[in-house]
């Protein structure tokens, strides 16, 4: 089984923002995935499927703890029959958002704030 690795981030693709998740394209409900491997910078964790509304199977492993900086990461699913390839690795930068800039406050009888 071959699926593709994708990351789902709150604010900006390819940088890992807020509550990032690891995800995948959804697979079948009747591939009966039972279990997920996350490799992460060489560790592997075992990580529980994610049932969609409509059936589907996708990872949703939490990132949130995930150190700033650049990280590789691949996966594999399982089910009762036997387990998929590790996906390609992919590779990605976790970081923080910079101060917010050009703060202007305003006074024209109520007060107005602005962050650019």
């Amino acid at each position: 089984m071959k699926f593709v690795i994708a990351f789902l981030f709150m604010l900006v693709p390819a940088i890992a923002l807020g509550s990032p998740f690891l995800t995948c394209d959804p697979y079948p409900a009747e591939t009966e995935i039972t279990k997920f491997v996350i490799d992460i910078d060489g560790v592997a964790v075992d990580s529980d499927p994610h049932i969609n509304e409509d059936g589907t199977i996708i990872i949703r492993h939490d990132l949130s703890d995930l150190a700033v900086g650049s990280h590789v990461v691949k996966a594999k699913a399982i089910n009762k029959w036997g387990e998929s390839e590790w996906s390609a690795v992919y590779s990605f930068t976790k970081s923080i958002p910079g101060a917010p800039l050009n703060l202007n406050i305003i006074n024209n009888g109520t007060i107005n704030i602005t962050i650019e």
